[in-house]
């Protein structure tokens, strides 16, 4: 009987932690999809010495450790492809580093190692 019940147990626990690990798996697959669409907003909000300049930049996700980690890509691929808009407190909108358009595209292959994990 105890056998039976420890095997129960067993099998209960097993489960939860395969629907667990599966559902983390879809989560960060989703917030890969969203890295590759490049859905985030970012702004300036606020300058410091030599010209540096303090963005924001919000991304979306349901799990905040994901959305700060998502953040790190999203700010520099702004940076590079979008430029930063106009803020407040004296920030001047800045263009993309990357001059031609079409070099995210032209150049994915470098671009996906770059902004793998």
């Amino acid at each position: 009987m105890i056998k039976q019940v420890k095997l129960c147990f067993v099998t209960v626990l097993f489960l939860i932690t395969g629907v667990t690990v599966n559902a983390q798996k879809r989560f960060e697959k989703r917030a890969d999809e969203d890295t590759k669409n490049w859905r985030y907003e970012i702004d300036c909000v606020g300058t410091g010495k030599d010209g540096t300049s303090l963005i924001k930049v919000w991304s979306y996700s349901k799990k905040p450790q994901v959305a700060m980690e998502q953040a790190k890509k999203n700010a520099v691929h702004g940076v590079i492809f979008k430029g930063v808009p106009q803020g407040e407190r004296g920030c001047v909108s800045q263009p993309a580093l990357a001059r031609n358009s079409n070099v995210e595209q032209e150049k994915q292959a470098y671009f996906n190692d770059f902004f793998a994990e």
